[in-house]
């Protein structure tokens, strides 16, 4: 997304979203911990900026916490997959239908 890497991450007891530099991106230095607001297509989120060896910083976005414990894995996996084609996607707008009868016509007719 936007050069960036972004996925999710599944353990036993939570899922996020994280957002890793992607290739030939350097971040501006952050300190661990501070929260970030990102907008992606679905909508706004908020992360938190982390690291682990080897990788300087990251951000996440816990989704969920704790996860069911009856999930099966191929349930847990479609889970992961579907949020985050939920956070890349744009949403639709429901169009509106005004109730007034001079209107109704008009509102077929579209």
């Amino acid at each position: 997304f936007e050069d960036q890497w972004i996925g999710t991450v599944l353990t036993p007891w939570m899922m996020s979203v994280v957002i890793l530099p992607g290739p030939q991106q350097q971040w501006e230095p952050r300190e661990l911990g501070d929260k970030l607001t990102v907008q992606l297509p679905y909508k706004a989120l908020t992360f938190t900026v982390s690291s682990v060896e080897n990788v300087p910083q990251y951000l996440s976005c816990s989704l969920h916490s704790p996860l069911d414990p009856n999930l099966t894995n191929e349930q847990a996996v479609q889970l992961t997959q579907d949020c985050l084609r939920m956070v890349l996607s744009i949403p639709t707008a429901q169009p509106t239908f005004n109730s007034d009868r001079r209107n109704l016509f008009k509102a077929m007719i579209k």
